[in-house]
């Protein structure tokens, strides 16, 4: 089974949710709105302000705020910054594979384009949209088959 973690998930809430707002929210604010435990909010919002995909301020008016608006920040760009690279397969890290079959495995080389394909479609899709209620399906391939026409999609924040 092919999953992100839950707190990859989470990542994707607290970010997008922090997009829809115009100023700094409180850790408590973050927690009570997105109904993620304050720990898990502390965590998430700590690992996307190290990637910079979140801004802190200290102080007695201090709290989070995104850094980019919501549709400049994608998928990829999210999930990485809570659980680094994103890869289905050992071989497909850019790292390299330390698998004990390297150098005999058949199917290498198409876990690799698997992967690449993912990470695209990760790419051309932005945490502005899933937070569209009508968000179709069409929508979602028009989005991936203008980056294969080589139209520019959202601009993938790295961190």
């Amino acid at each position: 089974m092919i999953r992100i973690s839950r707190l990859s998930d989470y990542g994707v809430v607290i970010a997008g949710w922090l997009a829809a707002q115009d100023e700094v929210r409180t850790l408590d604010e973050i927690s009570a709105a997105t109904h993620i435990p304050l720990a898990t909010v502390r965590k998430v919002t700590r690992l996307l302000t190290l990637r910079g995909l979140c801004s802190a301020r200290k102080g007695a008016h201090g709290g989070y705020r995104i850094a980019y608006p919501g549709e400049q920040i994608t998928l990829l760009a999210v999930l990485e910054a809570i659980d680094g690279e994103l890869a289905m397969t050992q071989c497909a890290k850019s790292s390299g594979c330390e698998c004990s079959l390297v150098g005999h495995c058949a199917v290498e080389g198409g876990w690799r384009i698997i992967n690449r394909v993912i990470r695209e479609a990760l790419s051309r899709l932005t945490i502005a949209d899933l937070q569209h209620v009508d968000l179709a399906e069409e929508t979602v391939w028009e989005r991936l088959l203008q980056g294969a026409a080589g139209e520019s999609g959202p601009v993938i924040v790295r961190h």
